[in-house]
């Protein structure tokens, strides 16, 4: 490792991770957005992102599962979307990126939040 780095400690707030798969032969997709809250606004940023997952979880399209996550010591808060296939988490690309928006024109985070896809084998 070239540099220094952080151990950043958080707290389930909502869901689960699916069950394991050991084989290693069914690749996850995952969307994971990370937004820096503005310190009086934390509650407020997890009531929004827990707002969206929850739609997400009562429409089809293939969701495997999700995951909210409160920082035990600061205001990050990180959602993670599990999906079995890239196409399933590109076709809610324009609703993720309008709930970013939203937080970001509210004042509810400090800057934009992030949203990095990955490509996960042989989950845990």
């Amino acid at each position: 490792m070239a540099g220094s780095f952080v151990v950043e400690s958080f707290a389930i707030v909502h869901g689960q991770l699916p069950p394991s798969d050991p084989d290693g032969t069914s690749p996850t997709w995952i969307r994971m957005t990370s937004a820096q809250a503005v310190s009086e606004r934390a509650n407020d940023v997890l009531s929004s992102m827990h707002e969206r997952l929850t739609q997400l979880e009562s429409t089809p399209g293939g969701l495997v599962s999700t995951l909210l996550l409160a920082q035990l010591i600061g205001t990050r808060v990180v959602s993670l979307e599990l999906w079995p296939s890239r196409e399933a988490l590109e076709a809610t690309n324009t609703d993720a990126h309008y709930l970013n928006q939203q937080l970001w024109r509210a004042g509810l985070v400090e800057s934009q939040p992030v949203s990095e896809v990955l490509e996960v084998f042989g989950l845990f």
